[in-house]
Formats: C-alpha cells, structure tokens, sequence
C-alpha cells in the first residue's frame, strides 16, 4: 500500500489502498479480525489512555491486567480475563498524561504532572505526602499466634495504616492499607507491634521529588524520571530510594537539541532511550562508584523525535516512534524514517488526539506494529479513527470502530494481543472471527501506454471466503467506476438417483438456492473506458483474496472516453 502518490501515479504493482486486510505475502490478503465484545465498561467515564500490567496484589496471585486512565482524571485497574475492575484513584487525581511502567511485577508506578511520582499495587495508592509499601523487617519476632497489630507513628502526617502476615509464628511481611497523608521528606516513622515482641520493622516516606515528573522508565534496577529537562534516578535500593548514598541523584540535560523538555523515558532493548520533541538520546551501561550513578548520555538523533509518548514501542529489534511526520525506526545508532508510503495519511491526521502505539500477532503467528490515529478521509468525508499496520516491511491500514480513543500492547496466554476503547469500554481488538468491511484499490495504471486509450472487457477474482457475503468489484477509470456486486457462496446443486437436478422449495413454494464457503473464482463482465485503469473492492466478509484480474483492450489513441 502507497499513499505518497495519487493512484494515476502509482506503479502497477502497488495498492493505492488496504484496509482491513493484511498483505500476508503475493496473492494473500487476508481479513483482519473484528473488536470482541467488551470485557468491562466504566460507568460515565471516557478512556484516554490504556497500559498493560501484569503484578501480584498482596495476598492474592500474580495478574494481568488493563490499567485505564480517564479524561476525568480517575484511574482503574481492569482484570484482563473477567473484566472486574476496581477504581483506585478518584476523579481530580490525574491529568489526561500519566506515563505509566511496572515494577518486578509487584505494582505499577505512575508519573504524572498532576499527581507526581505514585504507586499502586492491587491494593493501596500512594502518592507524595503518603508512606511507602516497602517495609523492611529486620527482626520478624516469634511465636506469635495471629498476626501482630502494626502502629505506624511520627512524622508529620498522619492516617497510614498496615496489617502484618505471619508464617510460622514470625512476621514475614507487613502491608500498607491506607498510605496516609501530610508526610514530608526525612520524616522518621516508628512501627510498634502488639502484643510487644522482638519484631523489629522501618517504614519510610514515599518520596518527595522537587518537580513533578511527567515521564518515568526502569532500567539497571532503577526508576528513572524526568519532567522539564530534569533526569533523576532513584538508588539500589529500590523504588522508593532517593537517598543520594545509595546512588541516587539527578542532572539537567543542557544540550541545544533538547529544544524543550524531555518528552519520553523508555528502557527497550538494553538501552534507556531519552525522546525529545526533536532529539533522541540514549544511556547505555550504567555503574557504581562509591556513592554516584555513572552512566554516559549519547545522542542518537538532533533533528527527529516525538512530543507523543504513547507513540514508541519495542517492535522485534527496532524501536518504532511515531511524530507528526512518520513513523522512524531505531536501529543500533541509526534512525531511519520507515514510513514513506503513509505519507498521504499523515497529511491528514488530526492530532488533538495523541498518537498511540501496540503491537499485535494478527491472525495468531504475524508480529505487527500498530499506530492509532485519528484521519480525517477526505474520500468519506468524516474524521475518524485509522490504524497503520506495519507487517514485513508493508504497510496497510484496519479499522476496529471509528472512535477509538486508547490502545495498549497486551500478552496474553502467549499471544501478543492488543486492548482497546471508544470511550468507557474495554475492548480487546483483531480477536472476533467475523466478517469485517474491507477496501481494495489498485493503482489506477496506464500501463505503460499513456497515449493509448484502454476498454475494460473482463474482470476476474480469486477469492477464499468462510462466510456467504456480497463483495462488490468496480472497474475504475479516470473517468469514473462502473461497480457490480458478485457473491462469495458456491452454488450447491442437489440431484437425484436419476442425475436429475432437485429445486427446494419453501412452505411458500418459493424456491431455496442452496450456496457454500470455500474458493471461489469468479469472471465477470467489465465495462469502462480511460487511459487509466483499476479496480477497487469493498464489502464484508472473512477469508483470503487472491487476485483481481481486469481483461482489457486497446482503443482509440490518446483518448481518454473511448466508447463515443
């Protein structure tokens, strides 16, 4: 598929259009797979942005979920096999940008400018001015019969609460409940245990950064941040860990191409990549000495990046981002735009709505890249929502609703799949194996004779169709399509023991065709004129097409309506 050029400028073997048919190899597109049916919808809330996670919630078992973010600043925790969910930030919380990751799966961390650097993990939501979860036991006592009360006190706070779990008689772990508030940096927190024992237990404030980070990423066993040109990372301890003698610390990044602020921190394939609006930078190995970070920032790119931090993804061994311009891959050191043929697209996307990336096993086996988008079709006349598809190098689009808002990459059960919502659903996409509408243009070709008129005789197609459904083929010329519908069903003829064909008849006495799925090729008669010809192919249906052929002649020469 190529949208860089007009179809009368299109080679012959090149497809001006493909949706919702994926181009699996020569003379094999096949239907893509429709949305299934929505596993949660969140009452009065509009979804702007979706992330997968798979964590363990105290007590219970490790599971994947939908993480949902809403335009009214709420956030949800979706099971992504029953469909339960759980609202675990109230509306007002978070801006219409969370950056969101997951730490050694036990909980979800979340930058945001509004609610700052916080955590959620199944069961508590902290924030800044709260306690952290990590408690350290340092004695975890004995005998104990039922497990210990827990007093969280000091500090200038107040309102945390946890509950302990025993094994053995011995406090094993302590739980956060209710994280508090009011708390601030180098408070001292004392944990008292009832009935009185040996168990000897520290608590910490969550931290308490100076600027609220809009971006975050894990990488070397570190939470990286940033927001403004600011980059900080926590220390080997963890999460929590901002004391600089356990190597935390920051830096401001000063370069010239840094032109505005940093927009993405993402760890993908051994490298945590720093994305600005029009730069890319990266950090490779990181290591210790004595109490400082050391690590090297290495510019990638001073004139490509991405204001989009939903538009980067790891896809096999590249890194695909998505800006206003295209689509770029990374590759080692190198970045490359990989999206020549969307261009005709790009130039009519609207960008209110932030780009937005997943991945996909389509049909099960084929490794895609997707980028959600909102195009405005000059050809329908409406704005709505497109996915670009990159499969082997070939692009082509799919449609899975006109009003997507969010998608996230999801593995599950060992497939790549792909969750999505129009709004207050949440929906897992390309899984139902129903028929989808789908659109086929050719380039429309001279065919090497631009000075010779062209009329169209006959058009044939191939086609592997597991429904009964109407297609329809037209023959397209400069001049117009002239389009005829043509039916997917094998007709079935019924005969008796005499070889003599038997008509069904209902109770109406109206006569019963009988037609089955299966291949199919089909001829056609073809009429139209022009110096350029094509054909198109639109409808609903599930299976494969394997080929369009148009039968033509020669007529007058340098004429484009021949039939006069």
């Amino acid at each position: 598929m190529n949208t860089q050029s007009s179809r009368e400028a299109l080679p012959a073997n090149e497809l001006a259009w493909c949706e919702n048919l994926q181009i699996v190899g020569p003379n094999q597109l096949v239907s893509c797979q429709a949305p299934a049916a929505p596993i949660a919808t969140l009452p009065g809330e509009t979804i702007v942005s979706q992330w997968f996670a798979n964590y363990t919630p105290p007590g219970g078992i490790a599971t994947d979920y939908i993480i949902c973010f809403c335009q009214s600043g709420a956030g949800y925790q979706v099971n992504a096999i029953t469909g339960a969910f759980v609202k675990f930030a109230v509306a007002g919380t978070f801006s219409n940008a969370p950056d969101m990751t997951v730490w050694s799966s036990q909980r979800i961390l979340i930058a945001d400018p509004t609610a700052g650097y916080c955590t959620w993990d199944g069961l508590t939501f902290v924030q800044s001015g709260g306690v952290s979860p990590s408690f350290v036991i340092t004695n975890g006592g004995s005998a104990y019969g039922a497990p210990p009360v827990v007093t969280i006190s000091g500090g200038s706070g107040g309102g945390a609460t946890a509950h302990t779990v025993i094994t053995g008689g011995v406090v094993t772990s302590i739980v956060l409940d209710n994280a508090g508030a009011g708390y601030k940096a180098g408070d001292t927190l004392t944990l008292t245990f009832a009935p009185p024992s040996t168990t000897v237990a520290t608590a910490i404030v969550w931290p308490i950064l100076v600027f609220n980070p809009t971006t975050l990423a894990i990488y070397a066993g570190r939470v990286w941040l940033a927001g403004g040109r600011i980059l900080e990372w926590t220390g080997t301890k963890g999460y929590d860990d901002v004391n600089s003698a356990d190597a935390a610390g920051s830096t401001t990044i000063n370069d010239a191409d840094l032109v505005h602020f940093i927009t993405a921190l993402r760890s993908l394939n051994n490298f945590l990549y720093i994305f600005g609006d029009s730069s890319i930078k990266q950090i490779g190995t990181v290591t210790v000495s004595g109490s400082v970070t050391i690590f090297n920032i290495v510019t990638l790119s001073s004139d490509q990046g991405t204001t989009f931090p939903r538009a980067i993804a790891s896809y096999n061994r590249l890194i695909l981002f998505a800006n206003k311009v295209g689509v770029y891959a990374i590759l080692g050191a190198s970045v490359e735009k990989v999206s020549d043929q969307m261009d005709g697209i790009f130039s009519n996307l609207d960008y209110s709505q932030p780009l937005q990336t997943a991945v996909q096993d389509l049909h099960t086996s084929l490794h895609t890249f997707l980028l959600l988008a909102r195009y405005r079709d000059p050809a329908k006349g409406v704005t709505r929502s497109l996915i670009m598809c990159f499969y082997k190098n070939r692009w082509f689009v799919a449609s899975q609703g006109n009003n997507l808002t969010s998608m996230t990459t999801a593995p599950i059960n060992g497939v790549i799949d792909t969750f999505a919502s129009s709004g207050s659903d949440v929906t897992q996409i390309f899984q139902a194996n129903t028929p989808v509408s789908v659109l086929l243009q050719t380039a429309l070709s001279d065919n090497n004779s631009p000075y010779m008129g062209k009329r169209a005789l006959r058009c044939a197609i191939s086609i592997f169709s597991t429904v009964f459904a109407t297609v329809t083929v037209a023959i397209d010329t400069e001049n117009g399509s002239i389009p005829q519908n043509f039916s997917t069903g094998i007709p079935v003829q019924w005969v008796n023991n005499a070889n003599q064909p038997v008509q069904w008849q209902n109770n109406a006495l109206q006569n019963v065709n009988w037609v089955t799925a299966g291949f199919l090729y089909q001829r056609l008669p073809a009429a139209g004129t022009g110096i350029f010809l094509g054909m198109s192919l639109s409808g609903t249906f599930t299976g494969t097409l394997n080929g369009l052929v148009l039968e033509y002649q020669d007529a007058a020469v340098m004429a484009s309506r021949t039939g006069a």
